[in-house]
Formats: C-alpha cells, sequence, structure tokens
C-alpha cells in the first residue's frame, strides 16, 4: 500500500509551532509564556509522549530559528535533553 502525503501536511507540525509562537514576543517580554505555550502545544499534540523537558523548551524558544528548521526538515520535534547537547 502506498501512502501519500503532501508537503503541507508533511509541516503541519511546524506550521502549528510557528502559528503558535506568532503570538508572543518570545525575543522580549514574552519569553516565559512562549516557553510555557510550546510545552504545552506539544503535550496537548502528543508528540514526544512526554511533556517537552522546561530546559528543551527554553533552548527552542531562544534558538528559535534553529529548532524551526530542525522540524520543518525532521518532521519531528529533537529528542529529549537536546538542548544539553548544544
Amino acid at each position: 500500500m502506498k501512502i501519500e502525503l503532501t508537503k503541507s501536511q508533511l509541516l503541519a507540525k511546524a506550521d502549528l509551532i510557528e502559528q503558535e509562537m506568532a503570538k508572543y514576543n518570545y525575543t522580549g517580554t514574552q519569553k516565559i509564556m512562549a516557553i510555557k505555550a510550546l510545552r504545552q502545544l506539544s503535550s496537548d499534540q502528543k508528540w514526544s509522549g512526554n511533556t517537552m523537558l522546561l530546559a528543551d523548551a527554553k533552548w527552542a524558544v531562544e534558538n528559535y530559528p534553529r529548532f524551526i528548521a530542525f522540524v520543518r526538515e525532521h518532521d519531528r520535534l529533537p529528542l529529549d535533553d537536546y538542548s544539553q547537547l548544544q
């Protein structure tokens, strides 16, 4: 059986993250709210089985261009504790 997905379907996770992060000034005054929102989004969507670790969410917000590029390329979140490897 062949399964066909469009590029937009593959990138839906990254699009959802970008929509959520667009609500916040994550580089300034709303950084903490953005971190909480990202953790909640990953939990609500059951992307990793667990809630995103606080350190990972903080790293993702602080390094957002690198984080979202990874999600777009791999269509998944980085593995837990990726913030410790950076």
